[in-house]
């Protein structure tokens, strides 16, 4: 961490809400306050620049909206919030104002990009503030996505190799 921070990079942990359920696996709002006050541990021990969140509350929209509003009260505006949410807290509704509060949203994975999608799902742009990145978890690239994508404002991760997660080697 202290390295790439001497590089001027920042390091975010993976750290999903989903790890935290209780006894029943049952993962919510009533978990919370166990999950962020990991969350709150781990970034108090190392150092780490925000978090990662692999998903929401599935089906809970409050309980969604209400894990990020805390999240960002905790970390402040200066901390990172990437929030990998294809299909949660609903199947095919984004909801932005839960996106507002995370700096980065991660969306279209498994999915054949459509210009709506791209626009509406993936990018985020005019609908709240976080910054819309592509998922393209199981496609290689090619350049009309790459067009696509910049062109509705969204942003792509970089994954090293052919952009697939089978080969993936880095992510940036």
């Amino acid at each position: 961490i202290n390295t790439a921070h001497d590089r001027g990079m920042k390091v975010i942990p993976y750290m999903s809400p989903f790890y935290f359920g209780d006894s029943r696996g049952f993962v919510g709002r009533e978990t919370m306050p166990k999950y962020l006050k990991k969350v709150q541990a781990v970034l108090a021990e190392y150092g780490f620049d925000g978090v990662y969140l692999d998903g929401l509350y599935k089906n809970d929209v409050d309980g969604s909206y209400e894990l990020l509003r805390q999240l960002r009260r905790m970390l402040g505006d200066g901390r990172i919030i990437y929030v990998h949410g294809t299909k949660m807290p609903l199947e095919k509704i984004c909801c932005p104002f839960i996106d507002t509060y995370a700096t980065y949203t991660l969306r279209g994975e498994h999915t054949k990009l459509t210009e709506e999608q791209a626009r509406w799902i993936v990018s985020n742009h005019n609908l709240g503030n976080s910054v819309g990145t592509l998922c393209y978890d199981s496609t290689q690239l090619t350049s009309e996505t790459i067009d696509l994508v910049l062109s509705v404002n969204a942003r792509l991760p970089y994954w090293v190799q052919d952009g697939t997660w089978s080969n993936l080697k880095y992510y940036l």
